[in-house]
């Protein structure tokens, strides 16, 4: 990693928090940032989007900042159980910004999702990834999640054509 001699001895802050209402400048410009311009397509939600995002309880948007710059995002939902009066959350996104992979960002980002679900009434975070995303099958094992054998093929319904 190509440190800026400028950070050279300073203290790392690192910062983790789920957003909240009132947040919704500070989640637009993490996610401008982390997320790929190829991924946005010039696109950044609006500020009332992200307001009405922020709000909902079934909602999980967590950022970490090092020494005030975005340095990761995750992105959960929590939905209702059919079965019983609990909820399962689906972590939809995670990512770090290449400078700050390999620091246990995505870690404790999972870690305190997981806190915020035990709380929430949650049976269980379930989350999808290719099979050769090696990095990604990492971090969940090392967070607790156990991989599931059987193969699930995804389908999307474009709904914007």
């Amino acid at each position: 990693m190509i440190r800026d001699p400028a950070t050279i001895g300073q203290r790392k802050e690192m910062n983790i928090r789920r957003l909240h209402r009132g947040d919704e400048k500070e989640a637009i410009s993490a996610v401008h940032e982390l997320k790929p311009e190829s991924e946005r397509q010039g696109h950044d939600a609006s500020v009332e989007h992200m307001r009405r995002l922020l709000e909902s309880v079934n909602n999980y948007l967590i950022v970490a900042d090092i020494n005030g710059s975005a340095a990761g995002f995750l992105i959960a939902h929590r939905v209702p159980r059919v079965d019983r009066d609990r909820f399962m959350i689906y972590l939809y996104e995670i990512g770090v910004a290449e400078a700050f992979q390999r620091q246990g960002i995505g870690r404790r980002m999972i870690e305190l999702l997981k806190r915020e679900a035990s709380e929430d009434s949650v049976t269980n975070i379930w989350v999808g990834t290719e099979e050769s995303n090696t990095a990604a099958r990492r971090l969940y094992e090392s967070t607790g999640g156990v991989p599931e054998p059987e193969l699930i093929i995804e389908f999307n319904y474009n709904m914007e054509s």
